[in-house]
């Protein structure tokens, strides 16, 4: 389903926490939830900071959300 966390070391040797739910069950949930696991793990190695990280996986997942 769409249930997410996992443990993302950062550059500078802390560890994210990363939770996440995407609304209803089965498969595309799940693929949401994959693409925001792939576009948290390459924002983190772009630039860390909460802000870029969140603003990359937002616009990432409305650009998916519009396309319906």
């Amino acid at each position: 389903g769409g249930d997410y966390y996992d443990l993302m070391p950062l550059p500078d040797g802390r560890v994210a926490l990363i939770v996440g739910d995407a609304s209803g069950h089965g498969m595309a949930a799940g693929l949401v939830m994959a693409i925001a696991n792939t576009t948290l793990k390459t924002a983190i190695d772009i630039d860390p900071s909460p802000e870029r990280v969140l603003a990359l996986v937002n616009r990432a997942i409305w650009r998916i959300g519009t396309r319906r």
